[in-house]
Order: C-alpha cells, then sequence, then structure tokens
C-alpha cells in the first residue's frame, strides 16, 4: 500500500470532508468491505466536490477546476484486487490483467473504466447506419458519431460519383473516429 493510506470498511456522506482533506494531502484511501461503499465514496466525493451544475457562462473555469479536483481525488481511491471486493462485478480483461502483472490494489477508476468497456464489448454500441453492432475492445474509444458527419462524407462521396482512376479519398484522422467506418 502507498504510503498514508487510509482504510475503510464502509462508507458514510458524513466523512467525506474528512476523506476529501486526506486525499488533498496526498493520501490514498482503500475501500476494502463492498463494491457499493467504493462506488458510494466516489459519488458522495463527486457531489461533495461538484455541487449543483450552473447554467451562469462564466462559470465555466469555475467548473473545469472542480472536475481537475475530483478526477485527482477520485484517482487516489483503491480496492483490493487479490481478495475481491463483495460485490465487484466480473470483468475478464480485469482478472487477465491481475493474473499477468500480479498486482494487489487496482485504483478504482480504472476499474471502472474497464467495467465501461467490458459492458460496451459484452452489450456492444449500436449505429443507425449499421445493420449489427460493434464490439469495441478496451481502450477504443467508441462514441455515437453525429450522423452530421457522416452525412457530409456521403454528400461529398455522392457529388465526386465514383472515383476516378487517379482520385482518392484521404482521412487524415483527426482522432475522433467518425470516418472509421
Amino acid at each position: 500500500l502507498p504510503n498514508s493510506t487510509m482504510v475503510l470498511d464502509g462508507v458514510s456522506e458524513g466523512r467525506v470532508k474528512e476523506i476529501r482533506h486526506h486525499l488533498s494531502e496526498g493520501g490514498y484511501v482503500l475501500v476494502r468491505d463492498h463494491y457499493q461503499s467504493a462506488l458510494s465514496l466516489h459519488s458522495f466525493l463527486r457531489k461533495h466536490i461538484m455541487g449543483r451544475p450552473s447554467s451562469d457562462p462564466r462559470s465555466y473555469n469555475k467548473s473545469r477546476l472542480r472536475i481537475s479536483e475530483f478526477q485527482g481525488l477520485a484517482s487516489r481511491i483503491i480496492i483490493p484486487a487479490k481478495k475481491k471486493l463483495r460485490g465487484l462485478p466480473c470483468v475478464p480483461w480485469v482478472e487477465a490483467v491481475l493474473k499477468a502483472r500480479g498486482y494487489e490494489f487496482l485504483y478504482l477508476r480504472a476499474f471502472l473504466g474497464m467495467n465501461g468497456a467490458w459492458e460496451r464489448y459484452r452489450k456492444g454500441v449500436s449505429f443507425a447506419f449499421l445493420t449489427h453492432t460493434v464490439r469495441p475492445f478496451y481502450n477504443v474509444f467508441c462514441p455515437p458519431p453525429h450522423a452530421s458527419y457522416l452525412k457530409v462524407l456521403d454528400h461529398w462521396m455522392h457529388q465526386r460519383g465514383k472515383l476516378q482512376h487517379h482520385q482518392t479519398a484521404l482521412d487524415l484522422g483527426t482522432g475522433c473516429g467518425v470516418v472509421g467506418f
């Protein structure tokens, strides 16, 4: 365990201020009783830091600072890897990483990311323009693309007609993967 680790067996919203202070000082929090306790701590921390959303456009910078603070503090919540938490979902990708690396602990945010990715892989992601679902692997960002991008591409392709012998279309890639299909 990292130095300065607070060990929790159960979490209450009343302790969030104390936990936030501990995390702000560079400490870590190990939740070892139940997966729901880890989720509750994550949620309480978000609520405590983020507060209510504001519709005031001038609050954008403050909002970004709160998001950054939340992400920084939440990244120091850890869960046991060897002794499974009660209620922890089975994620084969996590199992493979733990088996290969022999980790004793896992960052909750890493687990949440892998769990979300597993669910997208298991259930598939539907796109209106495909007849089947796409099953993205972990670490593949797969948001539903804006149909407008695809309509622009389709319009351009139809305007150009069939590509002539030496004409090509090149997707230089912007990182969003919209035309990856």
